[in-house]
């Protein structure tokens, strides 16, 4: 091992997960590689000046030939004309020379495989990477490779709770970047509000929350996507790269370590005497490609599901491991970004498609969760007895809202008993069955608010109460509270001044507007 080995970052995903590490290179405008492994995946991603500019795996299906006879771009019974059609700068040497494919037709297609490795390894939760400024690819290689939209959606795949810890403080700051491109201009509410909040400013995450009066569920997971997407620079958080290793990586003496055709990854097998193999072995002749669950196929399945068990296609006993690998193998084949340059109603299915399946995820994969929701089954299967049994229609009221109302009645019992936490289970279960019932979710959150554990899914809820019925003074009464009982009046009087917009002169709104602001 060479002395200039020492300059390697080393730690795990699980520690650092990749969209992280990816803007930690831009933001400091490193070069090199960054090698990754869980089991028998490998990957490298390879950056210049921050910017990512090429990859590779050893996945099957990041051969440029899969990728152009997926896309029909080529037929399987061209490769015949190409022996080495494995070798991917060979391949598509080949195929330019004999006019099939242009150059501009295969740079796009290095681009879109470049993306798809990228894709695929955001959704490693587990395993080890490697950075080193040592090994790079040759000018011919490289590729103006643009990610920050798929590290946005992957930063709005998670949960807030998953997304605040990954902040150490409200003392973390932040600085706008000037950039003449973006990544992308499809911004939600919250990541708008705190672009204007910025200006040209450096501010920390406290300040921005007294600027926007931002709850901090919205304020962190808004951050958290804008940095993902290269609009921010963070500062006082707890990056994979140290000031000591960055001193090291910018002093470091940056060379080419192998030609073109030597750009490898590391494999389990028929590897070499430095522990590295070629960039894939080639397939064996006339082997088909993998068959997968089809597009349409995965859409009838949420069209058709009764459970979020079949959205997985699980067994209702599968442990947790199988609701994760179900969900990853899913996610990784239909993640809405796949289908970005299809038509935009089967791009809008997809997103609608992937936001229930991460639904499904988070529900069952958590144990909580996973049990209320078993228990809403059980409950929607015992009420289609009893319907058939008696042979009743439902036309008078649909099962949902009928397990809903039972639930709310059930809950409002529970309260009268000081029996709080029955309360919430019973509420949570209304909520489900019928989502677009403001006064279920206003009663939700006051229970949850009861518990400062509970304080940002509380918010959540009555917020959501008000926006389902927003000028029903009672509910949004409800919010004014949650926040004069947390010491919030500022946004207190907020919700009251809104609500006055939409009903000018309510008594009750303009006795409580004087009572907070004297």
């Amino acid at each position: 091992m060479s002395p200039e080995n020492g300059l390697e970052i080393k730690s795990t995903i699980e520690k650092h997960p990749l969209a992280e590490l990816i803007v930690e290179i831009r933001q400091n405008s490193l070069g090199g590689s960054l090698r990754l492994s869980v089991g028998d995946k490998k990957a490298v991603i390879y950056f210049d000046e921050g910017r990512l500019i090429y990859a590779v795996s050893n996945a099957r299906e990041h051969r440029l030939f899969s990728h152009l006879i997926k896309e029909k771009l080529i037929e399987q019974k061209e490769l015949a004309q190409f022996p080495n059609f494995a070798k991917d700068h060979e391949f598509a040497a080949a195929l330019k020379a004999a006019g099939r494919l242009s150059e501009v037709q295969l740079n796009e297609a290095a681009k879109a495989i470049v993306r798809k490795i990228v894709l695929d390894c955001l959704s490693w939760i587990k395993g080890d990477f490697v950075f080193t400024p040592l090994a790079r690819v040759r000018e011919d290689l490289k590729l103006d490779v643009e990610i920050g939209d798929l590290l946005m959606n992957y930063g709005r795949c998670f949960d807030t709770a998953w997304v605040m810890n990954r902040f150490r403080s409200f003392d973390e700051s932040f600085t706008p970047v000037q950039a003449e491109t973006r990544p992308s201009d499809n911004f939600r509410e919250n990541e708008s509000i705190l672009l204007v909040a910025f200006g040209e400013r450096t501010m920390t995450a406290e300040a921005l929350r007294a600027a926007t009066r931002m709850p901090e569920s919205l304020l962190f997971s808004g951050l958290y996507t804008i940095w993902l997407g290269g609009y921010v620079k963070r500062a006082n958080w707890n990056p994979a790269f140290s000031d000591l290793d960055l001193k090291n990586l910018s002093s470091a003496k940056l060379h080419l370590v192998k030609k073109a055709e030597d750009v490898r990854v590391a494999r389990p097998a028929a590897q070499n005497g430095d522990g590295l193999v070629d960039e894939a072995a080639p397939p064996e002749e006339n082997v088909e490609p993998a068959v997968e669950l089809s597009a349409e196929e995965y859409l009838a399945r949420f069209e058709n599901y009764e459970s979020l068990y079949d959205l997985l296609a699980i067994d209702q006993k599968a442990p947790a491991r199988v609701v994760r690998e179900k969900y990853l193998a899913l996610a990784r084949s239909f993640h809405p970004d796949r289908y970005r340059r299809e038509d935009a109603e089967l791009f809008k299915k997809m997103q609608a498609a992937f936001t229930e399946l991460s639904f499904a995820h988070e529900t069952l994969r958590d144990e909580r969760l996973r049990r209320n929701y078993d228990q809403k089954l059980e409950s929607e299967r015992a009420f289609k007895k009893r319907v058939a049994e008696r042979g009743d229609t439902g036309e008078t009221l649909s099962h949902g809202e009928e397990s809903g109302l039972q639930n709310f009645e059930a809950a409002l019992a529970c309260i009268s008993e000081g029996d709080l936490a029955g309360a919430a289970t019973h509420l949570s279960r209304a909520v489900h069955y019928s989502p677009q019932n403001a006064l279920y979710h206003a009663h939700y959150g006051k229970v949850l608010s009861e518990s400062a554990q509970f304080k940002f899914k509380a918010e959540g809820e009555l917020q959501t109460a008000v926006r389902l019925d927003a000028k029903n003074w009672k509910i949004r009464e409800m919010l004014i509270e949650f926040y004069t009982d947390y010491d919030m009046n500022k946004r207190a009087e907020g919700e009251i001044r809104r609500f006055l917009e939409l009903v000018p002169n309510h008594k009750d709104a303009m006795t409580a507007l004087k009572r907070l602001a004297p």
